[in-house]
């Protein structure tokens, strides 16, 4: 009994430090999308604007795209841009550090957990 005790505890406290620190390393922001993007108006929210750096990274990146939305994260004190982009009917996202360089491209799957 006691053996199961200690293990209650140990998983109980394992549990709070684990949700204590995902929930304090990573924020996320909605950026307006820039005016001179092929995407300017379409869902522009929030009251940054993704920065035009950013955005000629992921036209570059994706030619022909559309910019549908931006949201900027904080991930281990770093920018990290996250911009949807569809494409021929398709929605991709592109991650961008934030000096331009592209860090990963995928289809979005349209999960719950896409922004």
């Amino acid at each position: 009994m006691r053996n199961l005790l200690r293990f209650a505890q140990a998983a109980f406290a394992a549990a709070i430090f684990l949700v204590g620190t995902g929930c304090s390393e990573s924020t996320s922001t909605p950026l307006a999308i820039p005016s001179d993007s092929e995407a300017a108006g379409k869902e522009s929210q929030g009251t940054e604007t993704l920065p035009q750096l950013i955005a000629d990274a992921v036209n570059q990146a994706m030619p022909g795209g559309t910019i549908v939305a931006a949201f900027r994260e904080k991930e281990h004190g770093k920018n990290i841009y996250e911009v949807e982009v569809e494409v021929d009917g398709q929605r991709f996202e592109v991650e961008v550090d934030e000096s331009g360089k592209v860090l990963e491209i995928e289809k979005d799957d349209g999960d719950a957990d896409d922004k």
